[in-house]
C-alpha cells in the first residue's frame, strides 16, 4: 500500500508500508519500510540491492529501445548494488566495467551486448 488504507470491518487493517498476500482465502500482512526502493522507478531509477545482473539488466530494458543483451552467460548471475538512472544507461554500463570488468560493445542489431572484459 503506498497511500491510504484498507480495512475489511475485522482486525485486519493494511496501510501505507504494508504489503497483503492473500492465497486460498488466508490474508497475511507484512510492513515494508523500503517504500522509496519500491518506488524508485517513479524518479526514473533503478535501486539494486544483491539482484542478479540479468534483473538488472531486464529492468534497465523497460525504459530503452535499443536492449542490452547479456552476451556471457556466465555474467548472468552477477549480484548487483547500487541507484542508477533508467534515462544514463551509460552510468549503469560504466559501473559494470570499472566493478566487474565487463564490456559493453555495440550490437548488429543497435543493441548492446555484455560480454567479459
Amino acid at each position: 500500500m503506498l497511500a491510504g488504507g484498507v480495512s475489511d470491518g475485522s482486525a485486519k487493517r493494511i496501510g501505507v508500508g504494508d504489503v497483503a498476500l492473500i492465497t486460498a482465502g488466508q490474508v497475511s500482512i507484512q510492513a515494508r519500510d523500503d517504500l522509496a526502493t519500491v518506488t524508485a522507478w517513479r524518479r526514473d531509477t533503478l535501486v539494486l540491492e544483491g539482484e542478479s545482473l540479468d534483473y538488472a539488466v531486464a529492468e534497465m530494458n523497460r525504459y530503452l529501445p535499443d536492449k542490452i543483451v547479456i552476451g556471457d552467460p556466465a555474467l548472468s548471475r552477477l549480484r548487483l548494488g547500487g541507484s542508477f538512472a533508467t534515462t544514463r544507461p551509460v552510468e549503469f554500463l560504466r559501473a559494470l566495467h570499472s566493478s566487474f570488468g565487463i564490456r559493453a560493445t555495440a550490437g548488429p542489431s543497435g543493441g548492446i551486448v555484455l560480454t567479459r572484459a
